[in-house]
């Protein structure tokens, strides 16, 4: 009998598996996030106005992000856990971690967060036609700081919590992508704001003072689209890093 960490299905099927199920539940919440930033409106007025083929606006590429991504992001996280010391403190360790894993993602990924955008916006894959493969890069410095800094926070919160709490793996989870949702919401609705079809070039940290100046930090740089995205992350944090810890990606010192 195979062990769950040497198993064909843990290692591949499970992975791709879950990529398949985070698409399903990520891309209405991605649609309604997208739009609360991009049409400057809250949940319910979103909500109110959207229709039940809306939602699903963008599921071709976000399957194609997260059955790709969620694999890509196990290997990530096996080589980082590897490359990173074990005898740092857990938490310096888990933002170590989260820095490696993050930037690894970004550049994998990116293209169809952009492209995924666009879908939301009423345009297809013809984008890639019309602006070319430049489109892929749409967005990619909001989204490395995002990436980079929402993986530091969830995984040094989460090795650290985890060292305290070595029995409570689920509530220590969602816990840490809670607070990765919430200091990390102006680095997305930046990223967003960057893959817009309408957007002007412009430098990330221009693009958020603006925001600031304009808006200020709650409705131009926090609240915007953070319903959603705390859902999502309830939803799915748990489930992943019990697939992590299953398949044993995370190594610890003994």
């Amino acid at each position: 009998m195979t062990t769950p960490n040497t198993s064909y299905w843990w290692l591949y099927g499970a992975p791709v598996a879950a990529g398949g199920l985070r698409a399903v539940i990520g891309t209405p919440l991605d649609a309604v996030a997208t739009r609360e930033i991009l049409l400057s409106q809250t949940t319910q007025q979103v909500l109110r106005g959207m229709s039940f083929f809306d939602y699903w606006r963008g599921f071709q590429p976000n399957l194609l992000k997260f059955t790709t991504r969620t694999p890509l992001n196990f290997i990530f996280v096996k080589f980082s856990s590897s490359a990173v010391p074990t005898h740092l403190d857990p938490g310096v360790r888990g933002v170590a971690l989260g820095v490696l894993v993050g930037g690894m993602e970004t550049v994998t990924i990116n293209g169809a967060n952009a492209v995924r955008t666009r879908f939301i916006q009423g345009e297809r894959w013809v984008v890639l036609k019309k602006e070319g493969l430049i489109v892929l890069t749409k967005g990619l410095s909001a989204a490395f700081a995002h990436r980079a800094l929402s993986s530091a926070i969830f995984f040094g919160t989460y090795e650290k919590l985890n060292s305290l709490f070595p029995q409570q793996k689920a509530k220590v989870s969602t816990i840490s992508g809670i607070i990765q949702v919430l200091l990390t919401a102006p680095f997305y609705i930046a990223a967003i704001h960057k893959q817009d079809k309408k957007a002007i070039p412009t430098r990330l940290d221009r693009l958020i003072i603006d925001l600031y100046k304009t808006r200020g930090f709650a409705r131009g740089l926090f609240l915007p689209a953070l319903a959603p995205r705390l859902v999502h992350s309830v939803m799915t944090s748990a489930p992943l890093l019990w697939l992590m810890e299953k398949l044993q990606l995370i190594h610890r010192k003994n």
